[in-house]
C-alpha cells in the first residue's frame, strides 16, 4: 500500500520549486483523485511564496479547493488552521 493510499488527510506545501517535477505532479494528482467516504477531498495545499493565481495557472483543478497561504499566517496560525481542518473533517467523517 502506498503512502497516498494509506492517507486520510494530506497537507502539500506548494512553492515555485514544486511545479513541473514528475513525482510531485504524480502525488498531487493521486491526492486530488482521492476522497474520504463522504466525498471530501483529503488534500489541503499550503502555498509558499506563490499566489493563488500562480497555483491556478499551473493546476486549474485546484481552483475549487481550499488553500492556505503561508504569506498570510505565521507558523502557529497555520498549525491551528490545519488542526481545525482535521477536526472538522474527522467530525464529518465519523457522523
Amino acid at each position: 500500500m502506498s503512502g497516498v493510499d494509506a492517507s486520510k488527510f494530506a497537507v502539500i506545501v506548494i512553492s515555485k520549486n514544486y511545479f513541473d517535477r514528475e513525482w510531485t505532479e504524480k502525488d498531487l494528482n493521486d491526492f486530488l483523485h482521492k476522497q474520504n467516504s463522504i466525498g471530501q477531498k483529503i488534500v489541503l495545499p499550503l502555498l509558499y511564496n506563490i499566489s493563488l493565481d500562480d497555483l491556478k495557472l499551473h493546476y486549474p483543478e485546484l481552483s475549487e479547493i481550499q488553500c492556505l497561504s503561508a504569506e498570510h499566517y505565521d507558523t502557529n496560525e497555520i498549525a491551528l488552521l490545519f488542526a481545525k481542518q482535521l477536526i472538522m473533517r474527522i467530525k464529518n467523517y465519523s457522523s
